[in-house]
């Protein structure tokens, strides 16, 4: 089976998050995601770390080693809001499994299951 054809019978939702220096609701998605089981196979995670000062996440975090390499100084209720939401999105858009794309804050928490 070619990758594409893996791609359309088992899409992914790429988690978009925004944040200044990190997850303030990090636990509530840890037990989102692992509660999924393999959550690899149904999702992808991509950070865009606002604040210059930090580097990377703690290597502790859940979302260490997702922070995506383009990073845009932003100014909330600035346009640069925007172009770090590009940046995530080019990000995403080079795994061809992403199907769809949730834009998230630092703030925001899961409602529902990730496997319904």
């Amino acid at each position: 089976m070619s990758s594409l054809a893996a791609c359309a019978a088992s899409p992914r939702v790429a988690f978009l998050f925004l944040c200044e220096s990190g997850i303030a609701t990090e636990p509530l998605w840890r037990d989102f995601f692992e509660a999924a089981g393999d959550w690899r196979s149904l999702a992808s995670v991509y950070v865009h770390v606002a604040d210059r000062r930090t580097a990377r996440l703690p290597v502790t975090s859940f979302f260490a080693g997702h922070e995506i390499d383009e990073r845009i100084s932003v100014r909330w209720g600035d346009a640069t809001i925007m172009r770090a939401t590009v940046a995530l999105l080019r990000a995403a858009l080079k795994a061809p499994c992403n199907a769809r794309f949730a834009l998230l804050s630092d703030s925001c928490a899961p409602l529902h299951a990730l496997r319904c």
